[in-house]
């Protein structure tokens, strides 16, 4: 069957209009989110802002880190151009982990409110430090889920995993400074067109 496409005679196809609003609610929800943390108690004598900030200054980007960052990415092209497959398997099995990290770290706070924070009673875990129950009982669910992807392809767990890596990285990198951002952006630029 012929793929439908817009009209001929239209010089505007819908569907990048609601590529852009998506993308724009994306990014948007991602910034509140870094922000202000779904249902944290942000009151300056709360401890859990106390450990929220500090979190965020460990997540913080520095100049230096900058260029590593493009450096990395940029050594990766390169040995993803000259290793294609055996580089594949190491970024699917990458993004398999990595996703099932964000896919936890996105409905994390909205499952713990839902049930009433009864699992956030912390686990000591050997070289991991303390760890949540919640975290036990979301990760086979997260696992299923970037499995199911691997298996299916669906475009739907596809999409999924791509907002929860997109919320993840606005939520857990901070930039120091103007010129920390003006550093990425500009190296980045150079990184596109490499």
């Amino acid at each position: 069957a012929p793929v439908k496409t817009a009209a001929k005679g239209t010089h505007l196809d819908p569907s990048n209009f609601l590529v852009v609003v998506i993308a724009a609610v994306i990014l948007v929800y991602g910034a509140h989110r870094a922000l202000r943390p779904p249902f944290l108690d942000m009151s300056a004598s709360s401890a859990e802002v106390m450990a929220y900030e500090e979190a965020a200054e460990a997540g913080e980007m520095q100049l230096h880190t900058t260029f590593m960052f493009v450096i990395v990415a940029s050594c990766s092209l390169v040995l993803i151009f000259y290793f294609m497959s055996a580089m594949s398997v190491l970024i699917t099995v990458l993004f398999s982990f990595i996703s099932s990290l964000a896919l936890g770290a996105l409905f994390y706070p909205y499952v713990d409110r839902y049930t009433d924070n009864r699992y956030s009673r912390e686990i000591d875990v050997a070289y991991l430090g303390p760890i949540p129950i919640l975290v036990f009982i979301m990760a086979p669910v997260c696992i299923l889920a970037v499995v199911t992807w691997l298996l299916t392809k669906s475009w739907l767990l596809n999409n999924l995993l791509a907002f929860s890596l997109i919320i993840f990285f606005l939520t857990s990198v901070r930039l120091s400074s103007l010129k920390v951002a003006m550093s990425l952006l500009t190296l980045a630029f150079f990184y596109d067109i490499f």
